[in-house]
């Protein structure tokens, strides 16, 4: 039986994510990686994460950021091809966009703690899936997707996936959101590791 949003139960970031990639679309070459829409989920995400924390911080200096600008300031941090695909290396860019105002933080993968983060923080978490059900049911190897939690409630999760439109086909996604249930997260998170985003002075003037 498919599961929706529980609005009674409803914890979501503050804002919401509004922005939207769609347009940007554009091939940019780091190192010897060359990033396109099929491979930019991550930054794209993080992309995401960092005009939401900009916005919060009531910063317009990442509002007009594009996918290029974005990875030209990655570029930074990155050493090999690898390091593009590497959360670590986004969280240090991150983290070096606002010093002690905001911190990207990896750690271990449970849902328990990103439920608890949602809810105390009122701030996203970045993520892994397995995306074998949307692009290719076939495939027998993992296909990983970054998407960024940015609600949850008694029945799931809300995912903010600015790849979406794009690269999805979620049954139920609406524009670059879509809900997963508890069993289904289970089923397609990769466990490794999940990133926390969170907003230090947020947090004291509660």
């Amino acid at each position: 039986m498919k599961k929706y949003p529980d609005r009674s139960s409803l914890t979501s970031i503050s804002p919401l994510p509004w922005y939207d990639p769609q347009t940007d679309n554009i091939a940019v070459k780091i190192l010897n990686r060359l990033m396109n829409r099929s491979n930019t989920c991550m930054g794209t995400t993080y992309l995401t994460a960092v005009k939401w924390a900009g916005h919060v911080l009531g910063t317009d200096s990442y509002d007009s950021w594009t996918e290029k600008e974005y990875y030209s300031n990655l570029e930074e941090f990155v050493i090999r091809d690898i390091d593009i695909t590497t959360s670590s290396y986004h969280n240090k860019l991150f983290n070096s966009l606002f010093g002690d105002k905001a911190k990207a933080t990896q750690v271990k993968f449970s849902v328990t703690d990103l439920i608890k983060h949602i809810k105390n923080e009122k701030a996203p978490v970045i993520f892994s899936i397995d995306v074998r059900k949307a692009f290719n049911p076939k495939a027998t190897s993992p296909m990983g997707h970054i998407v960024m939690a940015v609600a949850q409630c008694s029945n799931g999760i809300t995912i903010h996936d600015p790849r979406g439109k794009y690269d999805t086909k979620y049954n139920d996604l609406q524009g670059a959101n879509s809900f997963f249930s508890y069993e289904l997260l289970e089923e397609i998170a990769r466990k490794e590791v999940m990133n926390l985003i969170s907003i230090p002075e947020k947090k004291k003037k509660k």
